[in-house]
């Protein structure tokens, strides 16, 4: 996540979506359960500069909505869908 573009740029819409993710869920339906949670920190636990002593961010419908309560952002993308089968004019 790039946290210093639009719309990440805003805390409050990363908290929101931090913690309106079942992370543990994630890990057993796609990883099969062969995995460990991330902790949105980009250190490895085998790297020994990982920092083990953060706290878990647990799924909070309520804190996520608290935070979402909170923006105030427009989004407008702008983009060009292109398929293997257009061709750019």
């Amino acid at each position: 996540m790039r946290v210093t573009s639009e719309p990440f740029d805003n805390l409050d819409l990363r908290l929101a979506l931090k913690h309106s993710i079942k992370r543990q869920e994630l890990v057993d339906k796609i990883l099969l359960g062969h995995g460990s949670l991330g902790n949105d920190h980009p250190i490895s636990t085998a790297n020994p500069f990982h920092a083990s002593n953060l706290p878990q961010r647990e799924f909070n419908p309520e804190l996520a909505m608290k935070h979402y309560k909170l923006l105030v952002i427009v989004v407008q993308f702008n983009f060009q869908l292109l398929t293997r089968h257009s061709q750019v004019q």
